[in-house]
């Protein structure tokens, strides 16, 4: 089982979202987020809290939301943490693409 640290991951990445953020109007991602960890914990992707793994994911969907390219958001959340392996932050953004941007899959590349 992979061990993928997140650490303080959802406040800086956050921050990108800000940064590149457009206005659009778009409400903010909505999932199930206990699904949402426990995709992660099965996957094996440490984080120190469950509100900044959730904080992480939904941010996630916003930097695609906004127009970022897979590369620009794997590249986010390595910048973030970069202990994070590219591996880990693609296992990331797929597992939180698929639980609160589902329909941002193939631009994410998942």
């Amino acid at each position: 089982m992979m061990k993928v640290p997140l650490v303080l991951i959802g406040a800086a990445i956050f921050g990108c979202a800000v940064a590149h953020a457009e206005p659009t109007g778009a409400a903010d991602p909505v999932g199930d987020d206990s699904a949402f960890l426990a995709e992660l914990q099965q996957a094996g992707i440490s984080y120190p809290g469950d509100d900044g793994a959730v904080e992480a994911g939904k941010t996630v969907c916003r930097l695609a939301n906004n127009g970022e390219t897979a590369l620009q958001v794997l590249n986010d959340l390595r910048a973030a943490d970069p202990e994070l392996s590219l591996q880990g932050a693609a296992l990331f953004v797929t597992i939180a693409a698929r639980t609160y941007c589902p329909h941002q899959l193939d631009a994410l590349g998942s």
